[in-house]
């Protein structure tokens, strides 16, 4: 069940809607919050939604909403994970273009003016800005590094598959918010943003161009206890949204089977390494799997120009490696 709780809405609809979730982030979101209250342009509102936290965070969030009228505030009365919260804000959401920003996780004060300064400068319906986990860029400071690259939905959608330029994350970007017309987070699983990202650039409803900028204004926090920090069976669902990704490629853009193959491959490679590294009889199956994958992947890793040099090597190493692999599963277990 949701509750609002927010004291007053804004009677003229803001420019922005900024999506917050929240999970025992009790100690950071006071930080994040007020990031966000920082910016230099102002017409936003913010829906900070509580997803059944059992620490401080609701307290902390009700104080932000007695003192500014921007900030609405959603509670679960149980934890019902991060697509479901996202999708609450975007249900509640008013504004003409979306942003998300994890409650954990601090913006540079410029950071919506120039999101939607690139939008307005280049007509394009999605802006992107670089991210940094340096601490915070000591205290939201940034350094202008590049203009940005207006690319057409085939050139994000490659360029996220291998994973350079443009990022599958949902925050450090601006969305009309008509990509969001019949378009929600799949709940349930963890690496939603890659799912959400490859639906929406492969059915090219309301996307057309994407425009990027290097500039890191957005301080991404990695933490113990962060959605991605530890290992369990919800982290192997990268390998179904990777898969699914690779099925319905041809049907979409027939040239961009390899870079879906090549992202496939990266994701059954990472988790064959993280579930090594865990209790190997527990995923035996999933560590068969992976490594057919791998095998028959991994030549054309190997020869693709494109591949980044991690997913090369691994590929190269893979030829050594999972021999070993195989044997240790089939005799030890």
């Amino acid at each position: 069940m949701i509750n609002d709780i927010t004291l007053s809405y804004m009677t003229k609809c803001p420019e922005i809607s900024v999506i917050v979730p929240l999970y025992n982030v009790g100690l950071y979101v006071g930080e994040c919050i007020e990031s966000i209250r920082c910016q230099t342009y102002a017409d936003f509102e913010v829906l900070l939604v509580d997803d059944g936290s059992d620490d401080n965070t609701l307290e902390v969030c009700r104080d932000i909403v007695s003192v500014d009228s921007r900030f609405h505030v959603f509670q679960s009365d149980r934890n019902c994970g991060q697509s479901v919260a996202r999708n609450i804000g975007l249900d509640e959401s008013v504004g003409r273009y979306i942003a998300f920003i994890d409650g954990d996780d601090c913006v540079h004060p410029k950071y919506l003016e120039n999101l939607l300064g690139i939008i307005m400068e280049t007509e394009a319906d999605i802006a992107s800005v670089g991210f940094t986990c340096s601490r915070l860029c000591k205290k939201y400071g940034y350094r202008h590094v590049s203009e940005y690259k207006s690319m057409d939905r085939r050139e994000a959608l490659e360029a996220m598959l291998y994973r350079r330029r443009f990022d599958a994350s949902v925050w450090g970007k601006l969305f009309r918010h008509e990509i969001f017309y019949n378009v929600r987070f799949t709940e349930g699983i963890i690496y939603e943003d890659l799912d959400l990202m490859a639906r929406i650039l492969m059915a090219g409803k309301h996307v057309e161009r994407i425009a990027v900028s290097q500039d890191k204004l957005y301080f991404y926090r990695h933490r113990k206890g962060g959605t991605l920090s530890c290992f369990g069976d919800c982290r192997l669902d990268v390998l179904g949204i990777t898969a699914r990704i690779c099925m319905d490629m041809p049907a979409v853009f027939p040239d961009l089977i390899d870079a879906a193959e090549n992202r496939r491959f990266g994701a059954n490679y990472n988790m064959l390494m993280l579930m090594l590294c865990h209790d190997a009889s527990v995923f035996k199956n999933e560590i068969k799997n992976c490594s057919a994958v791998i095998k028959r992947l991994r030549s054309k890793v190997v020869s693709d120009r494109h591949s980044r040099l991690k997913n090369r090597a691994g590929a190269l190493f893979s030829y050594v490696f999972l021999w070993i692999v195989e044997r240790m599963v089939s005799f030890k277990f």
